[in-house]
């Protein structure tokens, strides 16, 4: 008797705390359907008690290029749509460890990030350009030094500069970089890492 008492009791609590969990999937789906959450992506990181679990849903969503083109022409609008979620396809991959993921960083679009890689690539191509830039202009000064005959210590210093010059750039350069990739927001340490 005290031991069914304790069962329901422990019926209760849980149905207590999926109660609470589905007002909170409501709160954020009435977020998402009105449109005020502009970061919202989608992503959401699924755990499961048994390894059969999953790997009956990484086989079921695990699909090929051309399986996905064809299930995209097929089921988008089709009643058996089991591999689309608002009209977006489902995809799945393994989740990185808790301790990688930027969490910050989940909620930009797909396309913000694009623009922001696009931005990044834009700046360092301009770095690049500028960087050859000064070390031509200073390679030339230090040829119009040694062909006007300056003195050999005067031509030794300038070369000296130029070597420090190109020291001080790539430090820039380097720490320019690294904060290019932070600007580029993405979503795991390693990815971010592998970027830099």
């Amino acid at each position: 008797l005290k031991a069914g008492a304790e069962l329901q009791e422990k019926y209760n609590v849980a149905k207590g705390e999926l109660k609470e969990v589905e007002t909170h999937l409501k709160r954020f789906e009435a977020i998402y359907s009105s449109k005020q959450s502009k970061k919202f992506v989608g992503i959401a990181f699924v755990t499961f008690q048994r390894q059969e679990e999953l790997e009956h849903i990484s086989d079921f969503y695990k699909l090929g290029p051309w399986k996905r083109l064809w299930v995209s022409l097929t089921q988008r609008w089709g009643k058996d749509s089991a591999h689309f979620f608002r009209g977006s396809m489902i995809r799945i991959n393994r989740a990185p460890e808790p301790s990688d993921i930027k969490w910050q960083n989940l909620g930009y679009w797909s396309y913000e990030k694009i623009f922001r890689r696009c931005l990044t690539y834009l700046v360092q191509f301009l770095l690049i350009l500028a960087t050859f830039f000064i070390i031509s202009v200073l390679t030339w000064l230090n040829r119009m030094l040694r062909l006007a005959k300056w003195h050999p210590l005067l031509i030794k210093a300038s070369s000296i500069g130029i070597s420090l010059m190109i020291v001080v750039i790539n430090r820039g350069l380097s720490f320019v970089t690294q904060r290019l990739v932070d600007f580029e927001k993405y979503t795991t340490e390693t990815k971010r890492v592998q970027q830099y």
